[in-house]
């Protein structure tokens, strides 16, 4: 049965009429086909002409006639060549497209198609489609990803792998049983670069019999956290069921089903069966033979298709945006090749023709599209139309913002005229220098005004700084060391004083450094890092348990492994926030919040905001130890719970950031104070690219204003300081001299032997908490 007519624009609608009448009538001429369908001349003369334009549509004198005829490309092959087995390629193209267009499950899509090149393919077919499921099926190993296809990386059903792989052959040699060996090893998986790191072997020999093994299909891809262009790939052995007897006449079979009517070299491409057996198998099936455009090229099909053939509908008139590996492509890659070159992109198809691209990439937590080519700009409103339906895929994925730099090779601050319009009547907003759309802030602020909203939310001015200790901790929880509270708080202490006072207590935090932290924001730390235990974290955690605090010298005695053991246990226990250690430097367990990781997680990325006011997806993932996955599920419930907001903040930065969403719209005061920035500071670890920029490496960083005037070697704090390759103005160096008058140190410079103790000591306590 063929579709209903079109429901877009009268062009369209006229066409689809003239062919239907073609089907029945021709050939013709313009004026008998207008009169027959009581159409203006002019309009069917219109159709007619971009119907031949498009090689649907012949025109000719083919019967005694004053004026050109017309009649379909397929009717013309088929009386030209005397058979009724002739078809034009658009038939066969049309046809191909009404298979698999939708499926009701993703099984229900493999049971078709069998293989599938890319995740989004399988999104484009399938109602309803869940990246949950997708990615519960990939983790539970019922669908599998390797190169099962002639070499080429595919995802296919566990149930199917057995017969694809049937047909590999093993390419591997001797050596290659060792790293093989390694991945059967490795549980969950392996990456290449824990191959070479496990091994100690020249990279490119580890890359060289991965390679032989992945294809030889000894292993697979197994499903890490995410899976896309940016992530490793993480390997597990691979071994198929053997099978009764050679499979290949189904999988020919099941490879003309769902892309004939196809020539017999497009077979050997979709199944890895020897060229040479191919034939043999497709007469065994009843295959028939049909014969496609001018040069009538033999394909195959299944007889009981060819009614549908016969009938086959015109093609779909929507918009889409397809992944290069789509099913509907296969015909199309020497056209795409020779366009747009070997550039990743994602051709835009209308109907059943390239109509352009887009070059696409995900990008921190957005989907940039660098480039939208089309034929035609009449296409661009129906291009972004197909662009928010692809959304609903990324949005799956938590990303759920599009931008576009380029527009028919036209910067997108350089559009105008109706390009603009449509992208604004799309609901792209200009900001920052590029168009976007979802949900975000269209703020934009400077770099300086960033790092003043910064500054100020550190307290860092002398006027707005924390009057005591105490004051601190209520807003931040925590301090990474002595070298943050000289320019933080007004009242002078210490970490040693406040530790032995029971203030505060000390292990390691989030970022995972050692500091020191109030018991509620250590026991958040805690479930944040929740994770299985192994057994000597459990029996020392007990022993802790029973005898809190607990000295090392009593815990080591207690403990029933060795040394050795015991103090890496220790440092293991302390580096989870487990354990940590009191103002008699005995050992403690940090009590339990109640709190699941998530929940946790979201609360210490909230207690980083209130500290630093805006992040980055890198920068949170950073400060909570944690993957970027898990980083912007974190942000976007952040998102959704109203308390932040997120956009391109920063002016000439494409980086997407969050921000308090109290202090979206607030106005932000230059900030003009001076400080000391040392480099044991959270501030440093969050500006370190700003600092290695501006000095050239990991210093201490005098600043005025937002400006670094000047940076050293070493540490100035009230408890000590050592100053090493001074560079900066004479403001800077006075601010130095001053800085260490008031705390009442001297400035020790050069190499002092005292002071190199006192920086391995230090690193050493940070790499090895507890022992």
């Amino acid at each position: 049965s063929r579709r209903d007519p079109p429901s877009g624009d009268r062009a369209e609608a006229v066409d689809y009429v003239v062919q239907r009448y073609l089907g029945c009538f021709a050939p013709t001429t313009v004026q008998e086909a207008a009169f027959a369908l009581n159409l203006p001349e002019n309009e069917v003369e219109a159709s007619l002409n971009s119907l031949v334009a498009s090689g649907e549509v012949r025109q000719g004198q083919f019967l005694v006639s004053e004026n050109q005829q017309f009649m379909l490309t397929s009717d013309h092959l088929k009386l030209r060549s005397g058979s009724t087995n002739v078809y034009d390629f658009e038939t066969v193209e049309n046809y191909r497209m009404t298979k698999g267009e939708s499926f009701d499950s993703i099984e229900d899509f493999f049971k078709f198609y069998v293989t599938a090149g890319f995740e989004l393919d399988v999104f484009s077919r399938v109602r309803n489609f869940d990246i949950a499921e997708w990615q519960r099926m990939r983790s539970e190993g019922r669908i599998l990803l390797g190169r099962f296809c002639r070499g080429r990386v595919r995802y296919i059903l566990a149930e199917d792998a057995d017969k694809y792989a049937y047909f590999r052959v093993d390419s591997t040699e001797a050596q290659d049983t060792d790293i093989l060996s390694r991945i059967e090893g490795s549980g969950s998986g392996i990456t290449l670069r824990e191959l070479v790191a496990a091994t100690g072997l020249d990279k490119e020999k580890v890359k060289e019999s991965v390679s032989r093994l992945d294809r030889s299909l000894k292993i697979v891809r197994a499903f890490g956290e995410r899976e896309d262009w940016g992530s490793e790939n993480l390997y597990i052995p691979y071994s198929p069921r053997p099978l009764d007897k050679s499979p290949e006449d189904e999988i020919v079979e099941k490879a003309i089903r769902a892309f004939g009517p196809v020539p017999t070299m497009a077979v050997r491409y979709l199944v890895s069966i020897p060229e040479d057996e191919i034939v043999a198998s497709v007469q065994r099936i009843g295959a028939v033979q049909i014969l496609v455009g001018a040069g009538q090229m033999p394909m195959y099909i299944m007889p009981d298709e060819i009614p549908a053939l016969d009938s086959a509908p015109p093609a779909p008139t929507d918009v889409r945006i397809l992944s290069l590996f789509d099913p509907d492509l296969g015909s199309k890659w020497a056209e795409i090749s020779s366009r747009y070159g070997d550039r990743w992109i994602y051709p835009v198809v209308k109907g059943s023709r390239v109509i352009g691209a887009m070059e696409i990439w995900e990008m921190s937590g957005v989907v940039e599209v660098r480039s939208l080519d089309l034929d035609n700009p009449g296409f661009l409103a129906d291009a972004l139309g197909a662009l928010d339906r692809l959304m609903d895929y990324y949005r799956q994925k938590g990303i759920e913002i599009v931008r576009i730099r380029e527009v028919l090779s036209a910067d997108a601050a350089q559009l105008e005229g109706e390009i603009r319009q449509t992208l604004l009547d799309s609901g792209y907003v200009l900001v920052n220098g590029f168009y976007a759309k979802g949900r975000f802030v269209p703020r934009v602020i400077t770099r300086d005004e960033a790092y003043s909203y910064i500054f100020r939310k550190q307290r860092l001015e002398k006027t707005s700084r924390y009057g005591t200790f105490e004051d601190l901790l209520a807003v931040r929880g925590y301090v990474r060391s002595d070298q943050e509270l000289p320019c933080r708080v007004s009242a002078r202490t210490s970490l040693k004083k406040q530790l032995e006072l029971g203030t505060i207590v000390k292990s390691i935090i989030c970022p995972s450094y050692v500091g020191y932290a109030t018991l509620e924001l250590l026991s958040l730390c805690c479930a944040a890092k929740k994770a299985p235990l192994s057994e000597e974290c459990i029996t020392l955690r007990k022993v802790v348990r029973e005898h809190q605090p607990i000295s090392k010298k009593e815990l080591v005695m207690r403990s029933p492994y060795s040394y050795k053991v015991t103090t890496e246990t220790i440092s293991e226990l302390t580096r989870r926030s487990i354990i940590y250690t009191d103002g008699n430097s005995a050992y403690c367990l940090t009590p339990d919040c109640g709190l699941s990781q998530e929940d946790a997680l979201l609360e210490i990325a909230k207690w980083h905001f209130r500290d630093f006011g805006i992040f980055s997806a890198e920068h949170l993932s950073q400060f909570l130890d944690i993957r970027m996955g898990p980083a912007r599920r974190i942000l976007a419930k952040l998102e959704d719970e109203g308390y932040v907001s997120k956009g391109f903040l920063i002016d000439g930065d494409p980086t997407l950031y969050w921000i308090l969403a109290s202090d979206v719209n607030v106005r932000i005061r230059p900030f003009t104070g001076m400080f000391l920035l040392n480099t044991q500071d959270n501030l440093s670890l969050y500006l370190r690219d700003y600092i290695k920029r501006e000095c050239g490496g990991t210093v201490c960083a005098i600043f005025s204003g937002t400006k670094i005037i000047g940076h050293f070697k070493g540490k100035l704090t009230q408890t000590g300081a050592k100053v090493d390759e001074f560079e900066g103005s004479d403001l800077a160096k006075k601010y130095l001299d001053d800085t260490a008058r008031i705390y009442g140190v001297s400035l020790k410079k050069g190499n002092d032997q005292a002071d190199d103790d006192w920086d391995a000591c230090e690193f050493y306590s940070k790499t090895n908490p507890g022992i």
